[in-house]
């Protein structure tokens, strides 16, 4: 999900990808729903919201040494609760694109997602790492999602299979 706020001076671009949202645990040194809470709690570090603009702003297309001076220039100048709200609105994005497993609304427990099939998944798939990198992290978990529900043994689905599964998702995204 992209987010488009001003901040430094101009309408900007952030998006966390995979990728962005992996870098964004390591410099955080927490997980994504750890940050996400910090954020929406205002119990958030400095460093959360420097890596969540910095990254966002890299996920929306900036290259990585302009956002990086952007956010080193602008980070003091901006009153730390706006830019505070605008990481929390970059992460939010991530949180809310991601669609809750079937049987979770009836409080079972939705099958894992093993981190471990991501090798299998890329060869299936034929996705180099840095495809998955730059993916969704919401399209990424839904097609672990649909890796996992079809299990290791499972079978591409025919051409007409796939005709119907995208009939069946355009007519789900039309209803919304």
């Amino acid at each position: 999900m992209e987010v488009i706020r001003e901040w430094a001076g101009k309408d900007r671009l952030f998006q966390l990808r995979t990728g962005e949202v992996l870098d964004l645990e390591q410099g955080c040194d927490a997980g994504i729903g750890v940050i996400y809470a910090r954020l929406i709690a205002g119990q958030f570090w400095a460093r959360d919201v420097m890596n969540a603009l910095r990254l966002g702003l890299i996920g929306g297309g900036m290259d990585k040494l302009q956002a990086k001076a952007l956010v080193d220039a602008h980070f003091g100048r901006i009153p730390m609760i706006e830019s505070a709200a605008l990481a929390a609105e970059i992460v939010i994005a991530v949180m809310t694109g991601v669609e809750p497993s079937e049987g979770s609304d009836e409080g079972e427990p939705a099958d894992r997602l093993l981190f471990s099939d991501l090798g299998q998944i890329s060869r299936v798939f034929n996705l180099s790492p840095v495809d998955l990198r730059q993916m969704p992290f919401a399209d990424l978990l839904n097609l672990m999602r649909g890796y996992s529900a079809a299990g290791a043994a499972g079978r591409a689905p025919s051409e007409a299979e796939f005709e119907d599964m995208l009939a069946a998702y355009y007519a789900k995204e039309d209803a919304k």
